[in-house]
């Protein structure tokens, strides 16, 4: 067989448990471990296809978005216009073609072609599930005899989580071979778990994470008591509060570990400012909506920048969105601002006349408290997930390529 072929889809994951800051820089491995919920692919995914062409050229073909780029094998020379981190792309292919069933993995040209259904700048990192997808594309086409998590980590750190679905781990290691991901609890494990990203912000960030950890670890006296506490206690804890399902106390730490993350942000010479007004908002409004109960229904969680990822149970989501269309869409059709799985499905069973009137009166309060003229402008866009059963091996019919090997 003169031609092989391999396509995947990978969907993005939000860190509950955030890693900030490498022990190792070239192998990407992290100060401490980190826990996160991986995303639907029907909702948000990357989709890429690999295609390996018996030839002398050498040549590497890398489309995104239906920009091609020609790079030669082994060219570390950067350029504005590169689609890809050319240095990342060669450790990995190196890695594959080390240890891989292909007898001659030198003598084929690579046509790489790459997709997001989400807009790369949305505010969502595009490159855990995009280098998740070539990892498992280079794998599958190579016949990769190692671990597909240690090899998308070598792309993209966060990709390693990427690879799977459902509550994953991702564990620090003085050791590449052992800095690996592995599923703690599947997507059906919690079933009610929503996932909710407010976009308030797609532009790009000042300050990259990858340069912001390293100023980080060079500046930061907070940063090893933070690595301590997550390493000693808060993965633990996360994984017992996952495994029992509390969500009280899963909301509590989720929050507090954002929180930490970004304290230690903040204490960066010179600091690294990533939540803006509009965040801090969202910070106030979610702690005055879990404060209507004694247990708390909602949490908040920020990466390395201003957009927010909430996580909520089902018995709870329709009291959330009435607060958010009311308050920052401008009771608008929230059909016009949220993006969720293709199906429909999740509009169609949001009914705010479910929500008893004595609550509607408490709510309305927040309503009023939060409430003003400029309020709609806040939240560029919603986009709602369940949590996701990781990557999926698409037949040929979804490649990206066509049969004379060109993107279609």
């Amino acid at each position: 067989m003169n031609n092989i072929s391999a396509t995947y889809e990978c969907a993005p994951n939000i860190a509950l448990i955030k890693y900030w800051g490498k022990s190792d820089d070239e192998l990407i491995i992290p100060l401490n471990g980190s826990i996160s919920i991986t995303l639907d692919t029907s909702v948000l995914s990357s989709r890429t296809t690999i295609l390996l062409i018996k030839s002398n050229s050498h040549k590497i073909y890398v489309t995104l978005n239906s920009a091609t780029q020609e790079i030669d094998d082994g060219d570390l020379n950067k350029s504005p216009d590169d689609l890809i981190n050319k240095k990342r792309l060669f450790i990995m292919l190196d890695k594959v073609r080390q240890n891989c069933i292909l007898q001659d993995p030198f003598e084929y040209e690579i046509r790489i072609c790459s997709s997001n259904n989400f807009p790369t700048a949305c505010g969502m990192a595009s490159s855990a599930s995009g280098f998740a997808c070539l990892a498992y594309c280079l794998s599958k086409a190579f016949g990769y005899k190692g671990d597909v998590s240690e090899l998308a980590r070598l792309g993209s750190g966060s990709a390693c989580r990427s690879c799977f679905g459902g509550f994953v781990k991702w564990n620090t290691a003085t050791d590449s071979a052992f800095s690996l991901s592995r599923v703690l609890f599947p997507a059906e494990h919690w079933p009610q778990m929503n996932i909710v990203a407010l976009i308030l912000e797609d532009g790009k960030k000042a300050v990259s994470s990858t340069h912001g950890m390293k100023d980080t670890v060079l500046t930061s006296q907070l940063l090893p008591q933070r690595v301590k506490i997550v390493e000693e206690k808060r993965l633990k804890m996360m994984q017992q509060f996952i495994g029992d399902k509390n969500f009280d106390q899963f909301a509590k730490l989720v929050m507090q570990d954002s929180n930490s993350f970004h304290a230690v942000c903040l204490d960066t010479y010179p600091p690294l400012f990533y939540l803006n007004d509009k965040s801090k908002e969202i910070i106030q409004f979610i702690n005055e909506f879990n404060k209507i109960d004694p247990e708390l229904k909602v949490a908040y969680s920020f990466d390395a920048g201003p957009n927010c990822f909430l996580f909520v149970l089902d018995h709870h989501i329709a009291e959330l969105l009435f607060l958010i269309k009311n308050i920052y869409l401008n009771n608008s059709d929230l059909g016009e601002k949220i993006v969720t799985s293709a199906d429909g499905n999740f509009l169609k069973s949001l009914n705010f006349d479910d929500i008893q009137e004595s609550r509607k009166v408490l709510l309305m309060n927040l309503v009023r408290k939060f409430t003003s003229e400029n309020k709609s402008t806040i939240i560029k866009y919603l986009i709602h997930s369940k949590i996701g059963s990781g990557p999926v091996h698409c037949n040929e019919n979804k490649s990206l390529l066509d049969l004379n090997a060109l993107p279609k």
